[in-house]
């Protein structure tokens, strides 16, 4: 009887350490990760095991900020090379048109630092490699390059080159291009009015000075 007295309370003991634990374990909800991909549109094209990717919002606005991301990612197995970092103007041929086809005018900025330049210019850089499995990014803001401040459907066509590693020479680079990413550009609000009920707080305004 003893015995089972004793057996009895290591049980007891253990049941107690085990809901003790139950007890301290506390199921942390996962967060929900907002499925930002839904918001784009993603073309990607494949080349030579590498891609060029590019991100844009399908609703645009007119008047506000167009952000286009660019990415090319090296899924191979040696070392590329690409433009250079923070020259977007340079590394990428960026062209914008309209549904029918007409390309979308250059803004003052935009022909400053696009309009003028020469296809050969595009060539002038010293690369920057991208190892396997890394990626480069360039957020570039449309409308601050491109007049899209009318309402309608456009198209970004974007090109780039790509080289083996070491210095570029003809006929060793290969091209990688999308030209068909797709966005909404929508009539903006130019004026915002707002109506508000003003208190009166008695405050009476000082009569002008009188002349002499």
């Amino acid at each position: 009887m003893r015995y089972v007295s004793i057996v009895a309370a290591f049980c007891m003991v253990g049941v107690g350490i085990l809901l003790a634990e139950k007890k301290k374990t506390v199921k942390i909800p996962v967060p929900k990760v907002p499925k930002v991909l839904k918001e784009y549109t993603v073309k990607k094209n494949l080349k030579n095991d590498v891609e060029l990717a590019l991100k844009i919002k399908q609703k645009q606005v007119a008047g506000e900020h167009m952000l286009l991301e660019m990415t090319v990612t090296n899924r191979g197995a040696k070392v590329v090379d690409h433009g250079p970092l923070g020259m977007p103007y340079v590394d990428f041929r960026i062209k914008v048109v309209e549904q029918n086809g007409k390309k979308v005018p250059f803004t003052r900025f935009g022909e400053q630092h696009c309009g003028k330049k020469k296809p050969e210019d595009f060539f002038g850089f010293t690369p920057q490699p991208i190892k396997p499995g890394e990626s480069y990014s360039a957020t570039l803001n449309l409308s601050l390059l491109f007049d899209l401040t009318l309402p309608g459907i456009y198209m970004a066509k974007v090109e780039t080159e790509v080289y083996p590693l070491g210095a570029p020479k003809t006929g060793t680079e290969f091209t990688l291009k999308v030209t068909d990413l797709e966005f909404k550009v929508s009539e903006p609000r130019p004026v915002v009015r707002v109506r508000k009920r003003v208190k009166d707080t008695g405050h009476k305004v000082a009569p002008l000075p009188k002349k002499e």
